[in-house]
């Protein structure tokens, strides 16, 4: 029986400063390491022109936004994919490495897969989930959809609200960028898109766009893990998310990302729901299948991790605070608040104030000019800003608070945020990296594997592992003579093609291209 197949691709941000520490455009840098790719890693050309199908099976690209981009080859068990991202990272971080001097005026170069830009930019960088699967889109759609709401308590990349001028924690701040429920479009954010792209014959793909790049391997394996195995469920006829379903999906998602105790309920066609309680569903879903053939031979060890870690978050969340990418950060944040004298807990009160403020001094005649803390709490600040200050002052009392501490908590709010920035960053002085040498964290999964020879060889089954073989026979030869996409290669001079239409081909023969079956409207540029 086949199980799903799986796969990830992870956009980075780049940014880069010139030896006078001017910055030096992101699209010039990713053109750089494009031109640096196509020089030192073995590969064939994809047939967009724009990336390099690598040994490994898997594929770096520029995408549109002109940003690297780096997608793990096809996988059958949640540990290759983890191992792969990771691969993935040490390739992306060889290739930023070597930009000095490659055409561009960088001295340093800035590479993270952060989720969110702070700077004010509203930039956000993705991390798509693609999954094989032959049931209808439409049932897929309406089955998976409460537990990709409800995953954020453990797949939750950590950070805040970016459109706040308060400190507003949120378990997954991909959610501010989200834009509706469910989508057929590729280019609106939506929780669930209906648009299917399958890139094999006889599969449908399930692409997700709502997840967010993770620094935990445990937080890894549990996004896709968990998530192939729903896939698995539901195309076997289950319903692991009957009843438990939000009424609505966007507002819960929206309501979970906001509440680290992971208490918080939901309204749902037969009561109320957390976060925790939808995913116990699909849980005890399959375990209850574990035996009978239906999930792939990986889920047993899963499953036993899967609860565990709900377990741990019903209790405690801080039982995990050194394991999720989240609960990691909410204790770094915590303790910086300390030391500053700021309980994180009580930021509310200024989290309902500060817009309103904002708004206040917009309307004001400081206008639409950045204004400091000490110019609004001026005795010569504009009326209607000294009005709302004075206003304000006892609803602040009353919450312990007053005006005497808005400087520390934007200083506060300054310094998280350049945590943020630097905990995802893919070098020596990332946070993540920097504790995770320390061994402070517990983030570490059974049976990873080799990450090393990830980046130069490519799974052990499946189509990947053929593309991946015949990407390194064929590298050596001249580069315009062969293209590559994910379910073939053609050999353009010999007007023949490798057929990788099926995902879980073992070897595959090269056909003249008049004997190659309409698997696909789009061909290859003969």
């Amino acid at each position: 029986m086949s199980f799903p197949l799986m796969g990830v691709e992870t956009e980075y941000a780049i940014s880069g400063f010139d030896a006078a520490g001017n910055a030096v455009g992101s699209g010039a840098l990713a053109e750089a390491m494009l031109r640096t790719a196509f020089r030192r890693l073995r590969g064939i050309p994809a047939h967009h022109g724009r990336g390099l199908f690598l040994e490994n099976g898997g594929m770096f690209y520029i995408d549109s936004g002109a940003h690297p981009e780096f997608c793990t080859p096809e996988c059958d068990d949640p540990l290759d994919v983890v191992r792969y991202i990771r691969a993935g990272e040490r390739i992306v971080r060889g290739l930023a490495q070597e930009l000095r001097g490659e055409g561009t005026s960088a001295r340093r170069v800035f590479l993270t897969k952060g989720n969110v830009d702070y700077s004010g930019s509203k930039n956000t960088w993705g991390c798509h989930e693609s999954y094989g699967y032959r049931c209808r889109p439409v049932l897929m759609a309406e089955q998976i959809a409460p537990h990709l709401v409800s995953r954020i308590v453990f797949t939750g990349a950590g950070g805040f609200d970016p459109h706040s001028p308060g400190i507003v924690f949120s378990l997954s701040p991909r959610v501010y960028f989200l834009e509706r429920g469910s989508s057929e479009s590729g280019r609106s954010r939506a929780i669930v898109h209906r648009k299917n792209e399958p890139l094999s014959a006889g599969f449908n793909r399930l692409h997700l766009v709502c997840g967010e790049s993770l620094s935990s391997d445990l937080a890894a394996w549990l996004k896709v893990g968990t998530t192939a195995l729903v896939v698995a469920m539901i195309d076997r006829g289950l319903a692991p998310a009957a009843g438990a379903a939000p009424n609505s999906p966007y507002r819960a998602m929206k309501a979970f990302a906001k509440d680290p105790t992971c208490r918080v309920s939901v309204p749902t066609s037969s009561g109320r729901e957390t976060a925790i309680s939808i995913q116990r569903r699909y849980l005890e879903t399959a375990e209850a299948h574990l035996g009978d053939g239906i999930l792939p031979p990986w889920a047993g060890d899963l499953c036993v991790a899967w609860r565990r870690v709900l377990n741990d978050l019903e209790a405690d969340p801080a039982r995990l605070s050194a394991s999720l990418d989240w609960t990691i950060k909410r204790s770094l944040y915590e303790h910086r608040a300390r030391e500053a004298g700021i309980d994180l807990q009580s930021t509310s009160v200024w989290n309902a104030v500060l817009p309103r403020l904002m708004d206040t001094v917009r309307r004001s005649p400081f206008g639409g000019r950045r204004v400091l803390v000490e110019e609004v709490l001026a005795p010569n600040a504009p009326e209607p800003v000294q009005d709302f200050v004075k206003r304000t002052t006892p609803l602040l009392r009353r919450n312990g608070t007053s005006w005497e501490e808005l400087r520390p908590l934007v200083d506060l709010r300054k310094q998280l945020f350049e945590i943020e920035t630097r905990f995802p960053e893919l070098s020596d002085e990332g946070i993540f990296a920097a504790l995770d040498r320390a061994g402070v964290l517990r983030h570490r999964v059974p049976d990873l594997g080799d990450v090393d020879r990830a980046v130069h060889e490519p799974p052990e089954r499946g189509r990947a592992r053929v593309r991946g073989r015949e990407v390194r026979r064929l590298a050596g030869e001249p580069r315009n003579g062969y293209l590559c996409d994910w379910d073939r290669i053609a050999d353009i001079r010999g007007k023949r093609m490798l057929d990788l239409s099926d995902p879980y081909a073992e070897r595959a023969e090269w056909k003249p291209v008049g004997d190659r079956p309409p698997l696909r409207e789009r061909l290859f540029p003969f």
